[in-house]
């Protein structure tokens, strides 16, 4: 009964963590690029 959820939490963290890291990589290629306002 536990294993379920458990597994749809794992997923929703992975695709949670996909995006962070997809965000955070932008923001240092736009920081790295010329700043925010370019």
């Amino acid at each position: 009964m536990a294993k379920e959820p458990c597994r749809f939490c794992r997923m929703l963290r992975l695709q949670l963590a996909f995006v962070v890291i997809v965000m955070i990589v932008l923001m240092l290629m736009l920081h790295r690029s010329g700043g925010w306002v370019s």
